[in-house]
């Protein structure tokens, strides 16, 4: 399989547009730090685990957290 570092950023925007969308729709407003970390994140293993962990959180310091 040809792994494009293109391709590669293209789904991680993907990925960091659809997990704000969970905090968003979760949490009402997503800071913008939370958001600026978030976009510094480019490994799909730690995106996916963030995907599922924006939808289980108890709250956004939680996710904050687990983003460092």
């Amino acid at each position: 399989m040809i792994e494009s570092p293109l391709i590669q950023e293209v789904l991680a925007e993907r990925m960091h547009r659809a997990i704000a969308s969970v905090l968003l729709r979760r949490f009402g407003t997503v800071p913008h730090d939370v958001l600026a970390q978030l976009k510094l994140i480019q490994d799909d293993v730690k995106l996916d685990e963030l995907t599922f962990w924006a939808g289980e959180c108890p709250d956004l310091d939680s996710f904050r957290t687990r983003l460092s």
